[in-house]
């Protein structure tokens, strides 16, 4: 959860540019909950100190890129001599004082902003951001206001390291691979196979293993320590090296800017409407990936409203408060587990016939697998619980387990479709079976322009006679 956001800080280069020693200031709440549900809450409402803390830039590498496993991008600042010692006597000043530390917006990014307002007072960084400061909003506005030279630079976490080693490794690689995992030996040989074999081996260690040694599991430490030398004898260069490298469509300047409105037309069962909506943070699942993991989807205080003709009535179809979705492949032998977690008001038009109003406050949560049988496709599965309520019910609470299962396709950075099925029964109130089908479309056609197309039947099986709905969308959004 810490990294879905992303963090941002400062690195300050040392007399010897020896990188590893440079200083990072970093500015973060200290939080010394362990309970996750309070911890939530009392990131959300302030109720940690945030405080800046230096380290050598190691440390940062260590806990980001080894430990969490989150890529690390750099952007060089466009400071002249005085500004630099400005924000070094400005963050002198900030060490010994504290701010209440809110996880949407008076964050790391919002404090980053502040502090390089007071080196060129007419800038104005953050008069644009009232509810959400995210890191990718944090980069852009730097860019735009000059403080940013255009470089970027990468450095890859644990994680991608292997993945992209086990990526471009040969089909004999990977079985030696498995075969070295499984066994816990040594290859027969040191051939190229064998040799891109144990590179990845080692990656998958450092990964699968917390970042101190001495909680490794035994025979994984073992087994490490005697890869290690066998590597340093076995001279010979596995080539995996030159492909972890900066990817401009990875970059996380490259991507949409977060807030989104978007507007648009349905034809639906019910009447044609003219829809439009806003959504503050961050991204749908379905959206270009260009700068983002095309396997994740985050939405915060989103909503949609319509104006039906037909009717001549205008409502609220949706609001998200939060909607994570987040899909974790199963390759490699990494096995994660994928999950949704999301509540809010939604409608359930398949009901129309049940009462005037189809709106429902829905909180679910799912958890399931994802497969990738192609590079660019990925296939999930995962078992959901619903609680529904609202005056369509019949004891305005609905209980519901379900099923979700669908195709998420990459095309390319720029475009993609979503294809999901889900099935539900009401266990409490309305003990009916639903289904639905959803397809979403989307294209990027210009760089914060994207072109929607959607579709979604569904169809529930009430006692009285089974009804169905269908709804075809198209919707342009932008992203400021």
């Amino acid at each position: 959860p810490s990294s879905m956001f992303g963090h941002t800080f400062l690195r300050f280069h040392n007399k010897n540019r020896n990188a590893l020693m440079d200083g990072s200031f970093n500015y973060a709440a200290n939080a010394e909950q362990g309970n996750a549900i309070v911890y939530a809450w009392l990131g959300m409402t302030g109720g940690f100190p945030g405080t800046y803390s230096m380290h050598p830039y190691y440390v940062k590498i260590n806990e980001y890129n080894d430990m969490e496993s989150r890529d690390l991008w750099e952007f060089p600042l466009k400071l002249t001599d005085d500004e630099l010692q400005y924000v070094l006597a400005h963050l002198w000043e900030m060490s010994s004082v504290y701010f209440p530390y809110y996880y949407l917006d008076e964050n790391c990014s919002y404090q980053l902003l502040t502090l390089l307002e007071t080196v060129r007072p007419g800038t104005k960084l953050t008069n644009r951001f009232s509810l959400f400061v995210t890191p990718t909003d944090t980069l852009h506005t730097l860019a735009e206001s000059g403080f940013l030279t255009g470089e970027s630079r990468y450095r890859a976490a644990v994680f991608t390291r292997y993945m992209t080693f086990y990526e471009h490794a040969s089909g004999e690689a990977r079985s030696i691979f498995s075969r070295l995992r499984e066994e816990r030996n040594l290859p027969a040989d040191k051939q190229q196979d064998s040799i891109v074999a144990v590179d990845m081996l080692l990656e998958f260690y450092k990964y699968s293993n917390e970042y101190n040694m001495e909680n490794w599991r035994k025979e994984d430490l073992a087994h490490y320590q005697s890869l290690l030398t066998w590597r340093a004898q076995a001279l010979a260069d596995s080539g995996l090296e030159q492909f972890i490298k900066l990817d401009e469509d990875r970059n996380p300047l490259n991507g949409f800017k977060s807030t989104q409105i978007h507007t648009g037309y349905y034809q639906s069962t019910l009447s044609g409407a003219v829809v439009f909506g806003l959504r503050p943070a961050l991204r749908e699942l379905h959206d270009a990936s260009r700068g983002f993991s095309p396997w994740s989807q985050i939405q915060i205080m989103g909503f949609s409203a319509s104006y039906l003709e037909a009717k001549n009535l205008f409502r609220l179809e949706e609001w998200n408060i939060v909607d994570i979705f987040a899909l974790a492949p199963w390759q490699a032998q990494v096995r994660k587990f994928s999950y949704r977690l999301r509540t809010g008001l939604y409608r359930h038009d398949v009901l129309n016939s049940l009462g005037a109003s189809t709106l429902s406050w829905d909180s679910t949560a799912g958890g399931g697998i994802t497969l990738l049988p192609f590079r660019h496709l990925g296939w999930f599965v995962l078992a959901e619980a619903s609680a529904q309520v609202g005056s369509l019910w019949d004891k305005t609470l609905r209980i519901t387990p379900g099923l979700l299962t669908g195709f998420k396709i990459n095309w390319s950075t720029r475009l993609a479709t979503y294809i999901a099925y889900g099935v539900d029964y009401g266990l409490v109130s309305n003990a009916f079976l639903t289904q639905k089908i959803d397809v979403r479309n989307a294209w990027s056609f210009f760089d914060n322009w994207a072109l929607e197309i959607n579709a979604c039947f569904a169809r529930a099986e009430l006692s009285t006679s089974p009804q169905e709905f269908t709804r075809v969308s198209g919707a342009v959004k932008t992203y400021f």
